[in-house]
C-alpha cells in the first residue's frame, strides 16, 4: 500500500477542483495499480471529498480527525482501515503526514499563516514529501 495524504479547505471546493481532484486520483489508481491507501483530516468540503472520490476507487482510508467536532465531516463509508483518536488540528495534522509519503494538497487559494491547509503543507515540505496541487 502506499500512503497518500490529503488536505483541503473547509470552505467551498470548485467544481473544477473536484475534477482536477478526481482525474488526478484515478491516474495515482493506475500508476500504483489501486495499491493505495488515502489518508485524511475528516473535515467538510475538501476532505469528504477526497473521501468520496477514495470510495469511488475503492482505496484503503485512514482517518485522522480533528479534536473539535465542528467541522468534522464524520466520514464513515468505504474502506476505512483505521480511525485515528481526535487530536489537535497541528498533531492531527503532523501525524498524518508522519505516516504518509506524498501529500494532495487542495487550498482555497495562496499560501497564507493561519491555515490548516497550509501547516500542512508547510510540515510535508519540511520532511521533502512531493506534494500535488490543486488550486481553484
Amino acid at each position: 500500500m502506499i500512503p497518500i495524504a490529503f488536505t483541503g479547505t473547509s470552505d467551498k471546493v470548485s467544481a473544477k477542483q473536484i475534477w482536477l481532484l478526481n482525474a488526478f486520483c484515478e491516474k495515482l489508481d493506475e500508476y500504483y495499480g489501486g495499491e493505495i491507501e488515502l489518508h485524511h483530516g475528516d473535515c467538510i468540503n475538501a476532505d469528504a471529498i477526497a473521501h468520496a472520490v477514495a470510495v469511488s476507487l475503492d482505496w484503503d482510508i485512514v482517518i485522522h480527525p480533528p479534536n473539535i467536532r465542528t467541522k468534522r465531516a464524520f466520514c464513515n463509508i468505504g474502506r476505512i482501515v483505521k480511525v485515528h483518536k481526535p487530536l489537535p488540528y497541528l498533531d492531527r495534522n503532523h501525524q498524518m503526514v508522519d505516516e504518509t509519503v506524498r501529500l494532495i494538497a487542495v487550498p482555497k487559494g495562496l499560501e497564507i499563516m493561519r491555515s490548516g491547509t497550509w501547516a500542512t503543507v508547510r510540515y510535508a515540505r519540511k520532511l521533502k514529501h512531493p506534494i500535488k496541487f490543486i488550486y481553484p
